[in-house]
């Protein structure tokens, strides 16, 4: 992956649904032979969602950049294209009248185009689910929190079977290429259940979380599986540095939802994703947050997953800033271990390979499955502003929406210093 990453592409996500089609620019006028047009399909499969998947909490994202090359950019784009019959999986019975009433309620919601602003007052859900979610469908921005799921790839219903008087419906998202390769982004499980005669949906953590345990201490309630034993002092941690976070930033307490497992594996399961690109890589603890709602999914980490949390109090207030994944990896670490512990292991590898140029750190976004070089250089800037000025410069670094114009504004640095200026500083701070 590293050397795709060093030395071969830009791609650009552009939130349209439709049609992949590939686009080259070419720089020194090389086109691309056939040889290369397979090696960037194969490229594809592998790293086209690692970003999604690796680092699930910064996908807050609307066009987000990959890979660089020196000859030209392939830019990955999707062509509004409305869903028309929704496919069926051969083997799903459309002859019962049940399954074929599921099959039109799931199919006129896919139409719809389900996103933020009009998912709330949507007449396919279940009244109980509007109650219970504020953005009712939890699988709508459980890939990317900027892009709905369902407009990442072409649909087709691969199950419906009635249990526990609902009646699950999975359903794979992917696409082709234009070598005719196939991609699969997800494979979803959204649940459909009569009410008052007409069939309505739910979501798979409704029905997935039934007998999970749940306990609340303060603003936090925790759920987790039945076969979990609550670990009070993790927990008691955890409420200590959110107490901490609050007093220093004078904010009031937020009701909080968390939901643990011991992989995050088992909790995309249990949100209805029974399969997404990065499933079957080495277990390692990761979360997402949903701001909107104040829900935190967390695998690895217990009870203390704090850096999602960090996200729910203060991402909102800075709504603009590039540097909300910095904050966030400042005050709570990433994965389970500090900022330190990750410049410790980015300056290890830049001493490794000489060649990267940081004057572009904003496109080093992967290094291997355990730092994101990007997050970690983000969590310095905040840990620099913070050291030389206190919260009032942390602030003000926050306040800018733009990387480059926040670094030279506050500590003085222009763009092609960059490089020399974050190596010194890694290396300075680092255990």
């Amino acid at each position: 992956m590293s050397k795709f990453l060093n030395s071969s592409f830009i791609f650009f996500w552009v939130e349209k649904f439709g049609s992949f089609r590939f686009f080259e620019r070419c720089k020194n006028r090389n086109v691309p032979n056939e040889r290369e047009k397979k090696k960037i399909s194969k490229m594809l499969s592998v790293g086209l969602f690692f970003f999604c998947f690796c680092f699930p909490c910064q996908t807050a994202i609307k066009v987000s950049t990959f890979f660089r090359t020196r000859h030209y950019i392939l830019l990955l784009t999707i062509t509004t294209t409305a869903f028309g019959q929704i496919p069926l999986n051969p083997g799903v019975d459309t002859t019962d009248k049940e399954l074929k009433a599921v099959y039109t309620l799931w199919t006129n919601y896919l139409i719809s185009k389900p996103n933020k602003d009009n998912i709330k007052n949507s007449p396919y859900w279940a009244e109980s689910e509007k109650i219970k979610y504020p953005k009712v469908d939890q699988l709508l921005n459980a890939i990317n929190t900027e892009t709905p799921t369902y407009s990442m790839g072409y649909p087709t219903i691969l199950y419906m079977k009635s249990q526990n008087g609902f009646i699950e419906i999975k359903t794979l998202f992917g696409w082709s290429d234009s070598l005719k390769n196939i991609y699969a982004l997800c494979i979803t499980s959204v649940f459909a259940k009569k009410e008052n005669g007409e069939y309505k949906l739910y979501n798979a953590l409704t029905v997935n979380s039934y007998n999970w345990q749940i306990q609340k201490i303060g603003s936090l309630t925790f759920h987790f599986p039945l076969t979990h034993i609550f670990d009070k002092a993790k927990a008691t941690i955890l409420i200590s540095s959110i107490d901490s976070l609050r007093k220093q930033w004078k904010l009031n307490s937020a009701p909080i939802d968390y939901y643990f497992a011991d992989t995050y594996e088992e909790i995309q399961h249990l949100r209805g994703l029974d399969f997404a690109i990065g499933m079957g890589n080495k277990d390692k603890p990761s979360g997402i947050s949903d701001q909107e709602t104040n829900t935190v999914f967390a695998g690895g980490l217990g009870e203390n997953y704090f850096h999602e949390v960090v996200h729910i109090y203060l991402n909102r207030l800075f709504p603009n800033s590039s540097l909300v994944e910095g904050l966030a990896v400042f005050y709570g670490g990433s994965i389970g271990h500090d900022l330190k512990w990750h410049l410790t292991r980015l300056n290890d590898y830049l001493n490794q390979h000489p060649e990267i140029n940081l004057n572009d750190f904003e496109d080093f976004w992967y290094m291997d499955n355990f730092t994101n070089p990007n997050s970690t250089i983000q969590g310095l800037l905040c840990y620099l502003a913070y050291k030389n000025g206190g919260l009032d410069k942390l602030k003000q670094l926050m306040s800018y929406d733009d990387t480059i114009v926040a670094i030279e504004k506050e500590f003085g640095i222009k763009k092609d210093e960059l490089n020399k200026f974050f190596r010194e500083q890694i290396n300075l701070n680092k255990n």
